[in-house]
């Protein structure tokens, strides 16, 4: 126990807990406030929509602010504001793409299609979900160039400004899903255009090298934009599963939950942005062994953190999920249960993953993430279609323990001597960027 928290202690940044605490919360209580106070229905619908922006956002992170992260620390003067500039040339372009995209969903669901209600959280979020992935951008930039002060204002403000006016919407009897959209979008805004007029110096814009350093990013993180978006997928689909078999009040039941278990993420999403960064770094003055070693450490040391409370919901979940969401939930405290099982092994698996990226292996994740995905397009459906809630908390279940497993033996078993390369080099990068072949 002395080492794990000498480990700890030497290795997280207390100030992106912190961080991530106020996103968890802001998160949290939007939830909490559409749940208690909405229908089933409109909580489902909500969730729905949350995916959306969930694979969004993975989608964003993989094409953009991942290889920035890997890039921006080793670039400096004016090379490094161009090319922090050809990415916010790049992320709206993303935004306009999946406005587009969301257009053409509501087209289709306006005659007739897809679950009771959706078209309109699907029509709110043409309008409100570029703010959202904005703010995602920005704060990821703060975090890659160690602006930590100003993540921290950014995400306090918008977390005032959304439950401000999530409130101010139940006062007034107007919150809904579609409505709770709008009201995040526009607490996104205020506060990321703000940071980013007060950063506007860090971004140089050259469109004539905004295509060359978007093929740069997209040859550096295409095994983990491919790899990301397969586990976004597997991990969104079930709430759709259970809206097209079960309804959207099956998918409102299936929130609530994932919302009781989501209480942990301003701990799991902390650890992972304070490990992220260390274990690349861990790569770059460790023997492979020593990488290794440290790698499963961490692994073991998200499982030990994470136990504690996954204890507790197995026991007092259905206590919890009453108490919170109300009298409407009764009686799925077992769905809890299961979805406590799930955390306890999904997490360790995230710094497994973060270990093949680092040896640029995240070939082999994608390969795990296929054969997982696999199993939750066939074993998983079928539980769904056949159990409702508890088979999709099952399935969910069954695809992540094969998930930790396979990355396991991989990093137990991996030769490094043969480990990836990123496809361009750093200091091509630089060339590449400031125009010199």
């Amino acid at each position: 126990m002395r080492r794990l928290l000498f480990f700890l202690t030497n290795n997280v940044n207390i100030s992106l807990l912190v961080d991530q605490g106020i996103v968890s919360a802001a998160n949290f209580v939007t939830g909490l406030l559409i749940g208690r106070i909405c229908s089933k229905e409109q909580f489902g619908l909500y969730m729905l929509g949350f995916t959306i922006i969930t694979f969004v956002i993975n989608f964003q992170g993989a094409l953009i602010t991942t290889p920035y992260t890997i890039f921006i620390p080793r670039l400096e003067g004016v090379v490094r504001s161009q090319y922090t500039g050809s990415t916010l040339v790049h992320q709206l372009g993303l935004s306009i793409l999946v406005v587009l995209f969301l257009a053409i969903t509501g087209a289709f669901l306006s005659l007739g299609l897809g679950p009771t209600g959706l078209l309109s959280v699907i029509n709110s979020l043409i309008f409100t979900i570029t703010f959202i992935l904005l703010w995602d951008y920005a704060r990821h930039v703060c975090l890659a160039t160690v602006k930590i002060r100003a993540v921290l204002v950014l995400d306090s403000c918008v977390a005032f400004l959304q439950i401000g006016g999530l409130l101010l919407l139940a006062y007034l009897g107007l919150l809904s899903a579609a409505h709770a959209y709008w009201a995040i979008s526009i607490a996104c805004g205020i506060a990321t255009l703000s940071l980013l007029i007060s950063l506007r110096r860090e971004f140089a814009v050259r469109f004539a090298q905004t295509m060359s350093d978007f093929k740069v990013n997209f040859s550096t993180g295409w095994w983990i934009f491919a790899s990301g978006m397969l586990w976004t997928f597997k991990t969104s689909l079930y709430p759709w599963l259970l809206a097209g078999f079960h309804g959207t009040v099956s998918t409102g039941v299936w929130a609530a939950c994932v919302g009781i278990v989501a209480l942990c993420n301003p701990l799991l999403l902390g650890l992972q942005n304070s490990f992220g960064p260390k274990i690349a770094h861990a790569y770059t003055v460790e023997e492979m062994e020593g990488f290794r070693r440290f790698s499963l450490q961490t692994a073991t040391l998200f499982g030990g953190l994470i136990a504690p409370f996954c204890v507790v919901f197995i026991l007092f979940g259905g206590p919890l999920l009453t108490g919170i969401y109300g009298s409407k939930y009764t009686g799925n405290g077992f769905i809890v249960s299961i979805l406590a099982l799930n955390l306890l092994i999904s997490a360790p698996a995230v710094p497994l993953s973060r270990a093949l990226f680092t040896i640029g292996r995240a070939d082999i994740d994608f390969k795990i993430n296929l054969i997982t995905l696999l199993c939750t397009l066939s074993v998983g459906i079928f539980l769904v279609k056949a159990y409702g809630i508890i088979g999709a908390a099952y399935g969910l279940l069954l695809s992540n323990v094969m998930c930790f497993v396979f990355k396991y033996i991989s990093i137990r078993r991996l030769d490094y001597s043969k480990k990836g390369k990123y496809p361009l080099e750093p200091e091509k990068l630089v060339n590449k960027t400031m125009g010199v072949e």
